[in-house]
């Protein structure tokens, strides 16, 4: 019984059946519509029927049954009827399936020994009761490592304040100038430990560092407003819901705490000079040398990564993941995070979870997701576009087919504050920027050409982008906190965006339109399917069944 119940809960929780419907057995025998003589249910389409219109907020209305069912018809033929050798055959489609497969199994895995064991108890939930009716005031310092944070918490313990010490340690003007005053906050705005430590504070009183996700902080609480009325029949109208919402916020710390346990103080070896090359140039070295040592993950004990593996998973990351790799700091634990991804897959092979039918259910629906992603793109693909077609779709949207902003900058990237400001007062007083890039810049491959990066687009510079390119030419920018660095910079040339030929966008200008025309030739496409398969759709019971009849106002099973 034990096991039924953590598998639906699973299911849930990896997204594959998004709602709970309350149906009889007379519903589940109906047929709604055949694909090539294979039925489908009318259970099947209220499940997905349901979730459309509750996700995005509309009524339940005949032209939305139809279009839903019409999509549920495509995709049976499209997955059942047609011919997708050349999908299954595609190496992205196959890299994609393998991360999905490791995904699902990784998932029931967290499911079932972490999240399971978390439980919210009576004293914690009034407790969640209480600061959610409660605003404080606080504000805070902020520090990148732990060494920082006590270094700031000792100034303070010795008379330095907030607003001089606000001026030394955040870049932000506001948080300079109010001595890191947040403002009021509820329960839920913050993140979790620092919310857990502020609301822990008497007024007045400062904590010791607090470590965040985002690094440590040193807390001080200004205010705190209370609801003046709080009853008990309010509490147990709230009570199931700040159930879950306790859990929910025991998630990230009981998950690092398994993976403390699991990793077990074994280390990660990097080397670093390779871990320079492959955040700065990405391309493969052979395979034979290695980047890694590591004594996890599904290779056997004491198992080396090599530069092309590992090239090829961080390639293979969804492109929000990639972006976040601004950094060699940020190169290190994205690459600690795959090695730890492979201790979990080890664990739950050892535990036989490849084999659960709710790991197998799951995948069996993740891999017809993505078999129908590949198969759409196929089908835009080999759609026919005429030379004329392209050329008006280009000049139409010519916005979308010009270069960026590029910035060329002069820069001295250093990992000690002191020494950034050190260097600045020197610039200022005439020292050359490009003599000092050279001596003291942490990145080798600039500092050989005096700090100029050379024209680059100005998104590659992240959240710096509209400083850098608001600033005058050649003025002394910074320094400026970068993921545990510190920047100076000056901008020595402004290129703004121009459109790019046609010639040279032309593949682009065809994804594009492609895109585009998507829906319609996909419609066309399965239109030809169906004529073959044979298709045939229930008219009166898709219009005619009350959806509150199936349909449940409150999941059981989300509680």
């Amino acid at each position: 019984m034990m096991n039924t119940q953590k598998s639906n809960r699973f299911l849930l929780i990896v997204g594959i059946i998004a709602c709970c419907m309350v149906t009889n057995a007379s519903a589940q025998e109906q047929e709604i519509a055949w694909v090539n003589g294979k039925a489908v249910s009318l259970d099947a389409f209220v499940q997905r029927y349901a979730d459309f219109i509750a996700s995005n907020g509309i009524k339940d209305n005949p032209m939305t049954r139809k279009a839903i069912l019409r999509n549920m018809i495509n995709e049976e033929l499209l997955l059942r009827f047609d011919d997708n050798g050349s999908v299954e055959q595609n190496p992205a489609y196959l890299d994609a399936l393998e991360l999905a497969k490791k995904r699902v199994i990784t998932a029931y895995l967290k499911d079932r020994e972490i999240y399971a064991n978390i439980t919210a108890s009576e004293a914690e939930v009034r407790q969640a009761f209480a600061r959610a009716n409660e605003k404080l005031a606080a504000r805070h310092l902020y520090a990148r490592t732990e060494e920082e944070a006590l270094a700031l918490y000792e100034r303070i313990q010795r008379g330095e304040t907030f607003e001089f010490l606000a001026k030394e340690v955040f870049t932000d003007s506001t948080l300079q100038a109010n001595g890191g005053y947040l403002g009021y906050f509820s329960w839920g705005d913050m993140d979790p430990a620092f919310e857990d430590a502020a609301y822990s504070l008497r007024i007045g009183e400062i904590s010791r560092p607090v470590q965040t996700a985002h690094g440590y902080s040193v807390i001080k609480l200004e205010d705190r407003l209370s609801h003046p009325l709080l009853t008990e029949s309010e509490f147990l109208r709230k009570k199931s819901h700040l159930e879950r919402v306790v859990k929910i916020r025991k998630k990230q710390p009981a998950e690092r705490e398994y993976l403390k346990k699991l990793y077990d103080g074994q280390p990660v070896t990097l080397d670093d000079a390779q871990l320079s090359s492959l955040f700065e140039a990405l391309h493969a070295l052979p395979s034979s040398q290695s980047l890694i040592y590591s004594p996890v993950g599904q290779k056997s004990a004491g198992a080396e990564y090599t530069y092309d593996e590992l090239f090829r998973r961080l390639s293979n990351l969804p492109d929000f993941q990639k972006e976040r790799i601004t950094s060699i700091e940020r190169l290190k634990a994205a690459i600690k995070g795959l090695v730890m991804q492979d201790r979990l897959l080890d664990r739950s092979y050892q535990m036989g979870y490849d084999t659960v039918p709710a790991v197998q259910g799951a995948f069996a629906k993740t891999k017809d997701a993505l078999l129908l992603k590949y198969k759409l793109q196929e089908i835009t693909e080999n759609s026919p576009l005429s030379d004329e077609d392209l050329a008006k779709y280009y000049h139409t949207n010519i916005h979308l087919f010009s270069s960026e902003d590029e910035l060329n900058l002069q820069e001295i990237i250093v990992a000690d504050k002191a020494l950034a400001d050190e260097l600045k007062r020197a610039i200022e007083v005439g020292t050359d920027f490009g003599m000092l890039a050279e001596q003291h810049s942490a990145r080798r491959w600039s500092a050989v050409n005096r700090g100029i990066i050379g024209l680059a687009p100005a998104s590659k510079f992240g959240q710096l982008k509209g400083l850098l390119w608001q600033s005058p030419m050649e003025k002394l920018v910074g320094p400026i906190p970068i993921e545990g660095y510190y920047g100076l910079f000056k901008v020595l040339e402004k290129k703004r965006s121009e459109p790019l030929a046609f010639e040279l966008v032309r593949g682009r200008v065809k994804q594009a339109l492609q895109a585009e025309r998507q829906r319609v030739t996909v419609q066309q496409y399965t239109d030809k399917l169906a004529q073959t398969a044979g298709v045939a759709i229930n008219e009166q019971l898709l219009t005619g069944f009350r959806l509150s009849d199936y349909v449940s106002h409150e999941s059981k099973a989300s509680q």
